[in-house]
């Protein structure tokens, strides 16, 4: 198969499988599609995310969100990464962390590291989808309670008082709901998130 066949539906697909491929292309030898694809890797046409997982090098994303759910899903974008996305906290994450209720996973490449965070199935909820129609992508996103929340949660143990959280620089604006983060931080059933969180609160509000 031509690379240009192949162009057709990456320029609108531009993170695809190989399961992809042979959908658009039935007639296609599963073995003569591998020897193509790495002789495309190795000319950098397609860069390989993972074992079986491309994205084609041409297209930019406006986003590398978009490549955390193809990585690994169900998941959704949270913890520092939220935080920053938010300007909630000024330092830049070298890694994009999402929540999954599966097993913890990383994974790098030439894009970047993405790690996923187990969490339990009754927790797992509270974000938001973005959405790019033209590339068919998207991205969950916790919203900006539920991301805080996370962070907490998932950090209890460095966190003796709310003087701790000090050190994390928080910045929050004047659209944080916070009658909605202490309902979430509730759900939590965790007695020292809930003091934290109700610190929080008193300390930023």
């Amino acid at each position: 198969m031509k690379f240009e066949y192949l162009q057709e539906k990456i320029e609108q697909n531009p993170v695809f499988s190989l399961t992809d491929i042979l959908k658009w292309f039935p007639k296609t030898k599963s073995d003569t599609l591998k020897v193509q694809i790495n002789q495309w890797l190795k000319t950098k046409k397609i860069i390989r995310l993972k074992k079986g997982l491309y994205y084609y090098a041409k297209i930019e994303l406006e986003d590398l969100f978009f490549i955390a759910p193809k990585l690994y899903f169900p998941s959704y974008v949270s913890l520092e990464t939220a935080l920053n996305y938010y300007g909630f906290i000024p330092d830049v994450p070298q890694t994009i962390t999402s929540i999954t209720n599966l097993t913890t996973a990383k994974f790098t490449n030439k894009l970047g590291n993405f790690t996923f965070r187990k969490i339990q199935a009754k927790y797992f909820s509270g974000w938001r989808t973005i959405k790019n129609q033209k590339q068919n992508l998207f991205y969950n996103i916790a919203e900006p309670e539920k991301a805080v929340a996370d962070f907490l949660y998932f950090n209890l143990p460095q966190f003796q008082t709310v003087e701790d959280l000090k050190a994390q620089r928080f910045n929050f604006n004047q659209n944080f709901n916070w009658p909605k983060f202490i309902k979430i931080a509730k759900i939590f059933y965790q007695p020292k998130l809930k003091k934290l969180a109700l610190g929080l609160q008193k300390m930023y509000a």
